[in-house]
């Protein structure tokens, strides 16, 4: 029916969510959730005022085997009513904060709990990413919480001794997905910015706070490996835009230098030059690909400065 379906919502909304609720199938649970998320991208606004059942919803079932429906119930939410889904974004990040503090994943774990946790991490990982323009000022809470949960992938506990994980292991997969997470709402933060705020705080106080528990992450005892490393660099780059260059050249860009230098040699990156009949369609960008991380970085400082002094 479409849009002709909005005067029908009162009799079929509340219905399908007190189904979902009481049912005891989780299989017919999981239709009607679908059912609602592609319901939402068809009456938009209409669906304003299930918005209080839909979330009790959420809140209920949100440590389920429906995590995915909801995340996806979520995003259409939020992109159909996004004025009015503010309201619920406290309730929101609470559960998102629960599921990440709450994590416990290590090599040493059993294979099914392990798959279940990395699954569910990769799902909220996604979910944060679908929503991040709504999630305003409580970016603020999400981004210490992920960079906590990296540090615990980067390094997890097996009998009692810290190893870092394998590279293209399920658990490194989750800490670069953590890490690309944390430089998007970084992004974000930088979108929504007020060019005329003369507020320094308001703008670089969360950069500032993710370099350094990255940089100790980067020299410390376990070393990340190579994907996750890159991905805290990349990171980094990130946050020297942000910054500025003279504040990052001012208190970061020595330690940051020394910090890449000991990682990549401890890693042994080594600088892989394109194959020949590749020369001739290398760009720029691509170039960056085949360079140490130390040279990107130096690269990224360089670019900042030169385009601050115009």
């Amino acid at each position: 029916l479409g849009i002709r379906s909005v005067p029908f919502l009162k009799r079929i909304v509340p219905h399908i969510l007190a189904t979902v609720k009481n049912c005891g199938q989780s299989g017919l649970r999981e239709a009607l959730l679908q059912q609602v998320a592609s319901l939402s991208s068809i009456v938009h606004e209409n669906l304003r005022p299930y918005l209080p059942a839909i979330f009790d919803v959420v809140e209920e079932f949100w440590f389920s085997r429906h995590l995915s429906a909801l995340c996806s119930l979520v995003e259409r939410v939020a992109a159909a009513v996004p004025d009015d889904f503010r309201k619920y974004v406290p309730l929101l990040v609470r559960q998102i904060l629960a599921s990440v503090e709450g994590v416990n994943v290590s090599e040493g774990s059993s294979s099914n709990n392990a798959s279940s946790e990395i699954e569910r991490l990769e799902l909220i990982l996604k979910h944060v990413q679908g929503i991040k323009h709504v999630l305003g000022e409580y970016i603020h809470l999400i981004i210490p919480a992920l960079i906590q949960l990296t540090e615990s992938l980067i390094a997890p506990v097996t009998d009692g001794v810290r190893i870092s994980p394998k590279s293209g292991s399920g658990i490194c997969h989750v800490a670069v997905e953590t890490v690309e997470t944390v430089t998007i709402l970084l992004q974000t933060i930088e979108l929504n910015s007020n060019p005329l705020d003369n507020n320094i705080k308001s703008n670089t106080a969360l950069p500032a706070r993710v370099v350094q528990p990255f940089l100790r992450m980067l020299g410390g005892e376990v070393k990340p490996n190579k994907p996750v490393g890159t991905a805290i660099i990349q990171c980094l780059c990130v946050c020297i835009r942000q910054l500025g260059s003279g504040r990052w050249l001012s208190f970061y860009d020595s330690t940051a230098r020394e910090t890449i230098n000991m990682w990549q040699t401890k890693v042994g990156f080594e600088n892989v030059a394109p194959r020949a009949e590749e020369d001739y369609r290398v760009t720029e960008n691509r170039l960056r690909s085949f360079s140490r991380p130390i040279d990107i970085y130096t690269d990224v400082v360089a670019d900042y400065e030169h385009w601050e002094s115009i």
